[in-house]
């Protein structure tokens, strides 16, 4: 992993790099800003933040078609996690969007 403290400025507005994963780092993050924190694309940072108690939401997207191997979102031992489904939305191409809050 690139060492954050030599990493370049992101280049996404609002972004900020916190470097190695840290759960009080995130819990500072989202207690000093006004609105969503977001985390994308990375099954591990979810996991783990779910696993600290950090994810509020969800925001998932399932695809008509399956892989077969690879690394689950919901490991088989992962512990039950509570959701309301709070929206959902079919895009043409048959891929579903599900916002679900974590309870």
């Amino acid at each position: 992993m690139q060492d954050h403290r030599s990493s370049p400025a992101p280049s996404w507005r609002n972004s900020t790099i916190l470097g190695p994963y840290d759960p009080d780092a995130i819990r500072r993050l989202k207690n000093r800003v006004d609105g969503d924190v977001f985390a994308g694309a990375s099954g591990t940072l979810v996991r783990a933040m779910i696993a600290d108690g950090l994810v509020d939401e969800l925001n998932l997207f399932r695809y008509p078609l399956t892989g077969g191997q690879g690394p689950r979102l919901f490991p088989a031992d992962a512990r039950p996690l509570k959701m309301r489904l709070e929206s959902h939305r079919a895009f043409d191409h048959g891929v579903l969007h599900l916002k679900c809050r974590l309870i």
